[in-house]
């Protein structure tokens, strides 16, 4: 339906999107002022149906987000971002930091297939199978052969056609097609999987694990899973996060249950890294052929299986584990299965310090954890309080197509989740530089989640 010049934002659309909002147990931003808007304007046609301010008609597939900004990937090939943007990270050209979502003009010409967050990095994949980089140059992250950072979106030279993107703080990979993956960036504790103790790899590096159909990478540690449920981890060890049973320094092979010799490498004291090779963490469960998705965060890591059960192992200091205590410091060092009746498991939303979640394959989300401050941690609670086991959220009780995690300095999260039809984004928890992207920023919101105004059809 098209709409004349000047045709303005009705009352009615405001009753239905708070009447929408109520529904779901937020607190809607509505406008306070009327905009008008030219026939070339509306040439598209816009829908009036929900929402903020006349929305043009884009549906999302997926989100990323690094630390207090975030991005979102429209079906047609187009990205937005908002946020923090001190290092360029949007993609915008500039340092400016954005409180409602902007289209990313740099990438016109081109239709993105996948997107990826790091710290203050933001990453693209384009349908010839080209990557792009732009943001923070630290420890090489943004794969250009130098540690400058960039604000202007930069082309990432890897060898093949890449499939895939994974990224966390300043460590970044590729799936190609082959299903090999390259690494570049931060390698301390050798989290990159390069299989020596190298600090970082300014150009992406190919690791030493081939047919993967996901790669994730955490604070000290990474894991891989092949196309046959193959599941491999590799750097620090300290809580036991490579999933084999055992955890310390002085160690200089393993053998696990399927009976693989790991070589080891000493890296810094009292921790080791394992170089990728041979080691299926599920080797305790039935089926190590079974792994829809792995998920690792700071020190805790995780896998899905196809029967949709949730397994999570490693450091447990505040119910990270979602196993139903607070063992300090120490969790199980194998993975061990959350039992809580989560029998459809899809996406783990780690990646954070405090908070973690998983997203169903129905939609809804759980969440568990510590909460560093009131309501700074996407679902309300009141600070210092403890979830040992994954609980419904109660401050987005909807149905979902994809969710994020994203992580706020001081400890603070928020979680973004993506409506099932794709078109409207929800925000709870920390609202710092703008993560909210409705043209807010500030403390930790405390009430209900916030409906994210869809990008304004001028942006």
């Amino acid at each position: 339906m098209k709409f004349s010049a000047r045709r303005l934002r009705s009352a009615a659309t405001a009753v239905a999107g708070a009447a929408l909002a109520a529904a779901f147990g937020l607190a809607a931003v509505m406008p306070t002022t009327t905009a008008a808007y030219t026939d070339a304007e509306y040439a598209g046609g816009f829908d009036f149906t929900v929402g903020q301010v006349p929305l043009p008609d884009i549906e999302f597939t997926k989100l990323a987000a690094g630390y207090n900004h975030a991005l979102a990937l429209a079906a047609n090939g187009s990205v937005y971002a908002w946020g923090y943007n001190g290092y360029g990270q949007l993609g915008t050209g500039d340092t400016t930091n954005r409180t409602t979502p902007v289209k990313l003009t740099a990438l016109s010409g081109k239709t993105i297939t996948d997107i990826a967050a790091g710290a203050y990095q933001s990453y693209f994949l384009d349908s010839t199978g080209a990557v792009w980089a732009v943001g923070d140059g630290y420890y090489g992250a943004l794969g250009q052969g130098n540690t400058n950072t960039s604000t202007s979106i930069v082309q990432v030279s890897v060898p093949e056609t890449v499939a895939s993107l994974s990224a966390y703080r300043y460590t970044a990979g590729a799936i190609t097609t082959a299903g090999n993956v390259y690494s570049w960036g931060n390698d301390d504790y050798g989290v990159a999987g390069f299989g020596d103790s190298s600090d970082y790899s300014l150009t992406p590096t190919q690791i030493a694990v081939a047919n993967v159909k996901q790669v994730a990478y955490g604070m000290y540690g990474g894991i891989a899973v092949t196309n046959d449920g193959q599941v491999y981890t590799w750097g620090d060890n300290q809580y036991g996060e490579l999933g084999a049973n055992f955890s310390g320094a002085g160690v200089s092979t393993v053998i696990d249950s399927l009976g693989t010799v790991v070589k080891a490498y000493d890296n810094a004291p009292g921790h080791f890294v394992i170089q990728p090779g041979g080691l299926p963490v599920v080797g305790n469960l039935d089926a190590v052929d079974d792994v829809k998705s792995v998920g690792i965060g700071y020190t805790t890591v995780s896998l899905i299986l196809n029967d949709g059960t949730l397994y999570t192992w490693g450091y447990d200091d505040s119910a990270e584990l979602g196993q139903g205590d607070t063992s300090y410091g120490q969790g199980p060092k194998r993975p061990t299965q959350i039992a809580t009746g989560i029998t459809d498991a899809k996406k783990y939303l780690g990646n954070a310090y405090n908070n973690w979640g998983v997203l169903t394959e129905s939609g809804t989300i759980y969440l568990w954890g510590y909460a560093q401050s009131a309501g700074g941690n996407g679902d309300g609670r009141a600070a210092g309080t403890i979830l040992t086991a994954p609980t419904l959220s109660t401050q987005l009780p909807g149905t979902y197509r994809d969710a994020v995690n994203v992580q706020n300095e001081g400890g603070d999260n928020t979680i973004l989740a993506l409506s099932s039809d794709g078109t409207e984004v929800y925000a709870a928890g920390s609202g710092d530089y703008g993560i909210f992207g409705n043209g807010t920023t500030g403390p930790a919101n405390t009430g209900a989640g916030i409906a994210w105004t869809k990008p304004d059809p001028l942006g």
